[in-house]
């Protein structure tokens, strides 16, 4: 079997990569980022949805946490309508005007599904100001 580079045949590795990793270069704060802003961990997650609910100014307003991908991960889930729930054809959400969102840990706010309500993706600085923008999204006739 021949490889398309020299290998190292104690270890398998290409030697350029043996190489690259024997050149510690250093990195300059330039290059360092900032930590991320985390809006939410999981402890304070209920706060956060507590919060969500009280400040959304919706007829009806559904809110809950995800963990898939770990508790580092967690995130929480929104489902707003413009509609009180007694006006929904046949008692469905989706034959309302409704959203669902989605809100990461890292400030990022996305609509993912919904009819008739437009909101463009944007980064949260805080749990407040996620309220603010979400109560400002826009009805599509």
């Amino acid at each position: 079997m021949s490889f398309p580079e020299p290998r190292d045949p104690e270890t398998g590795k290409a030697r350029k990569h043996q190489e690259a990793a024997k050149k510690k270069t250093k990195i300059s704060n330039a290059e360092i980022k900032p930590a991320p802003v985390s809006l939410f961990d999981y402890e304070s997650v209920e706060d956060a949805k507590v919060q969500l609910k009280e400040g959304l100014d919706f007829p009806y307003v559904a809110v809950r946490s995800s963990i898939l991908g770990g508790k580092e991960e967690v995130s929480i889930l929104v489902t707003v309508s413009k509609d009180p729930e007694s006006e929904w054809a046949n008692h469905i959400l989706q034959n309302s005007r409704y959203a669902k969102i989605h809100i990461l840990r890292d400030g990022t706010v996305e609509q993912f599904v919904g009819w008739k309500l437009k909101m463009r993706k944007f980064k949260g600085k805080s749990i407040e100001h996620v309220i603010e923008k979400i109560n400002k999204i826009k009805v599509v006739e």
